[in-house]
């Protein structure tokens, strides 16, 4: 305190409002049992928080075990972990986990029960305060693709959309299509395939006439058909690709290839053909894909 001028007392100046530190909802007895690790969570949680994991899958058998490690107010660590499986190809599941409170440390989120050859699996983990649809997002911690051998982790794995990048490669065996009927191949709920290559046999009945192929992808402008034909009891092996040269050899069976424009956008929604002059005992073998795969419409 000082004398003013006028002889009284002047107050002592309160000292500006600062924010308080995030250590200070901790006890200095409980960040000396906790240590240094307290500075490394940026994430304080309570009872009504939440991970959030939705999980996309091409393979029904597969399942995602997501673990994390947490530290309550008494210094004490703890780590748990939670499975999640889809089990139908394709559909995303959505899982709700509890946290209680404390600090959360590290998420990590593996593929279990995977064979190592290509398949897409989508994974995303978030924190999330309440469930369910009125559930408010805090953070997005896990946002990626995952493989076999290959786990997502928080912090250190990039946070990206699933039509991010390239996609999966993968080889797929299409729909065979009765006598005279068409190849018709619709893509999976959710997901989105770019053709690379798509291979087929033909195969003519004995009437006569002459029939034409022709490959198009609905929804993306791409339309193909062959510069010859398949006449009566004739067998065509056909392939259609991307940005391949146009060959054709006739050795009693037909062997085409034929180019398209390149891959298709994202605006594709199915594989047809329309085969010219096509009969009733005609007959597609069935189609065999070569595609890159992203999910979509759910991210």
């Amino acid at each position: 305190m000082t004398n003013g001028d006028d002889g009284g007392i002047t107050p002592p100046e309160e000292p500006p409002a600062t924010a308080p530190s995030p250590l200070e909802i901790f006890s200095a007895e409980q960040v000396a049992a906790i240590g240094r690790i307290i500075t490394r969570s940026p994430f304080y949680v309570d009872d009504g928080t939440f991970l959030r994991i939705t999980v996309t899958c091409g393979l029904a058998t597969a399942f995602v075990r997501v673990g994390f490690r947490t530290v309550d107010p008494n210094g004490r660590v703890t780590v748990n972990s939670v499975d999640v499986q889809p089990g139908t190809a394709f559909l995303t599941t959505v899982a709700y986990t509890p946290l209680s409170r404390g600090l959360l440390f590290n998420v990590t989120a593996t593929l279990e029960n995977s064979s190592s050859f290509p398949i897409s699996t989508f994974v995303v983990v978030q924190l999330v305060n309440g469930r369910g649809v009125t559930a408010t997002a805090l953070a997005t911690l896990v946002s990626n693709y995952i493989a076999p051998q290959q786990p997502l982790g928080w912090p250190g794995t990039p946070v990206v959309k699933s039509i991010d990048g390239p996609g999966t490669m993968r080889q797929i065996q299409g729909t065979f299509p009765a006598a005279g009927a068409e190849i018709q191949e619709s893509f999976p709920v959710n997901v989105f395939w770019r053709l690379h290559c798509l291979e087929v046999l033909f195969t003519a009945d004995n009437t006569v006439t002459t029939r034409v192929p022709t490959f198009l992808t609905i929804g993306a402008g791409d339309r193909v058909s062959a510069l010859g034909g398949i006449v009566a009891s004739q067998i065509g092996d056909f392939t259609w690709g991307a940005h391949f040269s146009h060959t054709s050899v006739n050795t009693g069976v037909v062997r085409e290839t034929l180019p398209y424009a390149g891959p298709q956008r994202f605006t594709a929604t199915q594989y047809v053909t329309q085969t010219v002059n096509i009969q009733p005992g005609d007959q597609y073998g069935t189609p065999r894909y070569t595609v890159e795969e992203w999910f979509t419409g759910v991210f």
